[in-house]
């Protein structure tokens, strides 16, 4: 499962630096894909663990605002 959201992200990387950059930096591109998908597993842990629902609501709109400037 970890694996095939390593590859969703890998595969939408590509599409965003084109096949050239992928190219020329394929291992920082699934590198960047891992770290992602590893993100993505605490932010979820940090939603289930925080119960204040306000708390919870902002920590994940910051991930977001941080994941569309990388993305």
């Amino acid at each position: 499962m970890m694996e095939d959201k390593v590859e969703e992200y890998e595969t939408r990387l590509r599409q965003r630096v084109g096949e050239g950059e992928y190219e020329r930096h394929k291992e920082l591109v699934r590198l960047l894909a891992r770290n992602l998908v590893i993100e993505d597993l605490l932010w979820e842990e940090i939603s289930i663990s925080i119960r204040d629902v306000n708390a919870r609501i902002f920590i994940l709109s910051s991930a977001l605002l941080i994941l569309k400037y990388l993305l």
